[in-house]
């Protein structure tokens, strides 16, 4: 629990992963920026919502800084938690799945507005599809990599998934070189188990894990989003038969 004079809040401390975010200032000044802009955005709008609408904020330390960078390097921030609302693993129904579709657009609506410009890439390359595709192509070149794609069935069903969609892979970004597409505002991550819905009302409220925030495509935002809702497994799924 945090106090200040005139609220009080449930707070989340969190050490930054720093094998993922190498640069934990990056975040957390990506972060100012998205909540300054968000917060006043969702008070504007208040009146007028159906629902109530939630952001994290930021608690900084005492001196006035977003995180704490101890003796070992490591980032610890604290962030409010939303209140009354569960994240869930896996897509619960169609209602369900619905309010996470609403949640994201209510999200890019909030951002729509955010000059791109002023937020850092936290993870560059991280959404570029044929960067992965020309990885692939240099593992399956190698000796080991063909003596695992021949010792599997299933290895090459999927190299065969891969090749009759080769095509695809570079169409995006295509695009953006012709000018065609402008890179926005989008999450960067916006799966089932990062969009908190309210105990109460069954309503979406908020998006979190917003460290992935950043310029980017929306399509990249909306197909990452379908990825995760339409697998009823969830995330973290072994088995693929079921996924």
């Amino acid at each position: 629990i945090f106090r200040n004079t005139f609220e009080e809040w449930q707070v989340i401390l969190q050490r930054m992963n720093r094998a993922v975010f190498e640069n934990p200032q990056q975040i957390m000044a990506n972060l100012r920026v998205l909540t300054v802009h968000t917060h006043r955005k969702l008070e504007e709008e208040a009146e007028q919502s159906d629902r109530v609408w939630q952001m994290p904020k930021l608690i900084q330390t005492r001196d006035g800084k977003d995180c704490l960078i101890d003796d070992r390097g490591d980032a610890w921030r604290v962030i409010t938690k939303i209140a009354s609302a569960t994240a869930f693993n896996e897509t619960q129904g169609p209602e369900h799945a619905a309010e996470c579709g609403a949640v994201l657009a209510h999200f890019h609506g909030l951002v729509n507005d955010l000059d791109q410009t002023e937020l850092t890439d936290p993870l560059p390359g991280f959404h570029i599809t044929p960067r992965y595709l020309e990885k692939y192509d240099g593992t399956v070149a190698t000796v080991a990599g063909r003596e695992r794609l021949n010792a599997s069935m299933e290895a090459r069903r999927l190299a065969k998934f891969i090749e009759d969609r080769r095509a695809f892979a570079p169409v995006l970004q295509q695009a953006i070189a012709r000018g065609e597409l402008q890179l926005h505002v989008m999450h960067g991550d916006p799966k089932v188990n990062n969009v908190m819905i309210d105990d109460f009302t069954g309503k979406g409220t908020a998006m979190i894990d917003l460290d992935t925030v950043s310029p980017g495509l929306l399509h990249y935002d909306f197909g990452d989003a379908l990825r995760s809702i339409c697998n009823p497994a969830g995330e973290e799924e072994l088995n693929l038969n079921k996924v």
